[in-house]
């Protein structure tokens, strides 16, 4: 009798170091992927920019508008759309909507026909700006890649002329 009782203490120990390096596994587990999570997801730069007044067909009465050009390089692990839902530019300080991306919605463009820069390529992206000058606290402008769900990436900053 005595042991039996010796083999089931024996096994007991072995579930409990069993349970406890399921329970470790699970917890070094998760610690590596909430490191992932705050990670950015994306790695692009631009380079090469250039700002200019423009008046664009559509343009709305009390607001400026610029043509904002820049060289994007993407070496994400996926492709950047080029479109004003992907792409933010708002004031460094002050409201922060004063600024947008000017980007009159037409519902007959898909995502396969949205512009875009394909994963490790560089391209040229152009944007309209629409400014409010009555809410504009500053000329700095910041860029960023601001893809839905994801982390924003700043790519830099403008001054408007």
């Amino acid at each position: 009798m005595i042991e039996d009782t010796r083999k089931g203490m024996g096994l007991w120990v072995l579930a409990g170091l069993l349970v406890l390096a399921i329970l470790g596994t699970g917890v070094w587990g998760a610690m590596h992927l909430s490191a992932l999570g705050t990670a950015p997801g994306w790695y692009a730069s631009m380079d090469g920019v250039q700002i200019e007044p423009v008046q664009p067909e559509g343009a709305q009465e009390g607001y400026e508008y610029y043509r904002l050009h820049f060289v994007l390089t993407n070496n994400s692990d996926q492709d950047v759309y080029v479109a004003a839902w992907n792409l933010g530019v708002r004031p460094v300080k002050g409201y922060e909507y004063a600024v947008d991306v000017w980007d009159p919605w037409d519902e007959s463009i898909t995502l396969e026909q949205e512009s875009c820069v394909p994963v490790g390529c560089i391209g040229d992206v152009e944007l309209i700006l629409e400014v409010d000058p009555e809410e504009l606290d500053t000329k700095t402008l910041q860029i960023t890649l601001d893809p839905y769900g994801e982390t924003p990436l700043e790519l830099g900053e403008v001054e408007l002329p």
